[in-house]
């Protein structure tokens, strides 16, 4: 593995691999987006202090909205519901107020965002059948006219919001005194870009659908994961929340703060194993072949051009632990076997001297590699750790959750299980959308600032 992730994209490529299953040609998934990318790993990373108080006060509106009171235990299938939730909070960051809770630019975000995923899906049933004739064909798809409409309308409705950064930069102190409008993913975006002539309005707004749908879905999805195990588990509940109510306590207004982020080591842990647990798909680190004579690996077997590789989760609970990698178990005795969930096995091993900055979430290794690891790991992990976080510190200050209508969790009397994993194709691994959980306030909500 960390021979292979030293290679260079012009050896083994990640971008092609994700053009050729993704049909980038029909998508761009796959294709340069060099604006947005740099955007993301830059400024967006590095802004995430500044933006956090913004990113808890979204989470509570976009609870507010989309969950609300819940004072019996109250069924709710969540994936809708996240995917409108994840729209807001990367919004908040990506396009900024009044823009992000636009109900026609959330409209736009998630057309495009569920447009697409009927791209690929289309594309791929039309070429099972007719081979490389797709291409005669897919222009003509439905799928792929309505994905064309998304980005034109898209495009339409960001606009104002384009032209009113522009015109804030045209003030005579505008480089003394940013606005606020300032500090979101537009603004620097447009900071890549020639701004004194025509600006490309309609690249802006791919680069925004795009990071959108990069966020949304995956937000969306980690949020579910976490909570399916939660209402598995309410036995862990307690203790996480306590955690997050001690570190708030030192927080004016109990709005947190980047510098108290990292003393949320339950719930950096809870993140990790629940991504431990549900990977995204059964493999990570995705490639392909595109040295012309192949790439020698140092143990002289020859991998040739076009082959696709990659590499199963290391420590994921169907996978045998490799040989060469520290087990957790041997790290921190007494903790369960790696088929079960517990959500404090990372930070317990955090606890081990030599390892208190280690085993974080967001942080990449032969042991993690949910990510990618390596030049090309995902660079928007940072502020998608942050966002996660928010949210499910605000979902546990306000509700308790189930499996079962009277606030069960797994196994007891009930025989409820959490729910199974849906493998598909591609090898993605999601959550099963078509079952509930059930949500109950708690007796008292902590009251926090709002904007």
């Amino acid at each position: 593995m960390d021979e292979v992730r030293r290679l260079p994209e012009d050896q083994l490529s990640l971008r092609k691999e994700i053009f050729n299953n993704m049909h980038g040609r029909y998508t761009e998934l796959g294709a340069e987006h060099a604006l947005g990318v740099s955007a993301i790993k830059n400024d967006l990373t590095n802004n995430i202090g500044r933006m956090l108080p913004e990113l808890q006060d979204e989470a509570i509106f976009a609870l507010d909205e989309h969950i609300g009171p819940a004072p019996e235990w109250t069924q709710l299938y969540l994936y809708q519901k996240l995917l409108h939730i994840s729209a807001l909070t990367n919004g908040r960051f990506f396009v900024g107020l009044p823009m992000s809770r636009n109900p026609a630019w959330i409209t736009a975000c998630l057309k495009y965002t569920s447009d697409l995923i009927s791209v690929v899906m289309a594309v791929g049933i039309t070429k099972f059948f007719i081979g490389p004739l797709v291409h005669l064909v897919a222009p003509f798809l439905p799928q792929i006219r309505s994905f064309r409409r998304d980005k034109a309308i898209g495009s339409k409705v960001l606009r104002p919001a384009i032209d009113a950064l522009l015109l804030s930069r045209q003030k005579p102190d505008a480089v003394e005194n940013p606005a606020n409008n300032q500090y979101n993913l537009i603004s620097w975006i447009l900071n890549q870009m020639d701004t004194t002539g025509a600006v490309d309005f309609d690249t802006i707004a791919l680069e925004q659908l795009f990071a959108g749908f990069a966020s949304i879905h995956n937000t969306a999805v980690t949020v579910i994961n976490i909570l399916f195990d939660l209402a598995s588990h309410p036995q862990y509940i307690p203790a996480i929340r306590a955690e997050i109510e001690e570190v708030l306590r030192e927080e004016p207004n109990q709005v947190i703060r980047k510098i108290n982020l990292p003393k949320l080591r339950k719930l950096d842990s809870l993140l990790r194993e629940s991504q431990r647990m549900n990977p995204a798909s059964l493999t990570s680190l995705q490639r392909l072949v595109v040295a012309k004579d192949g790439i020698k690996l140092s143990t002289g077997h020859t991998i040739p051009r076009g082959t696709s590789i990659g590499f199963m989760h290391p420590f994921a609970p169907w996978v045998k632990t490799p040989s060469n990698l520290e087990s957790h178990l041997a790290l921190v005795q007494g903790q369960p076997p790696l088929e079960d969930f517990y959500p404090f096995r990372h930070s317990e091993m955090r606890a081990v001297p030599g390892h208190e900055n280690g085993h974080q979430f967001v942080q990449t290794g032969p042991d993690n590699i949910n990510f990618g690891h390596g030049p090309m790991a995902c660079p928007g992990r940072f502020f998608a750790g942050a966002e996660v976080k928010c949210i499910i510190i605000e979902i546990l200050r306000r509700y308790d959750v189930a499996l079962g209508p009277g606030g069960e969790g797994a196994g007891g009397p009930s025989g409820l299980k959490r729910p199974t994993n849906v493998t598909y194709p591609n090898l993605f691994l999601l959550p099963d959308f078509k079952t509930p959980l059930y949500f109950k306030e708690l007796p008292q909500v902590v009251p926090v600032m709002r904007s």
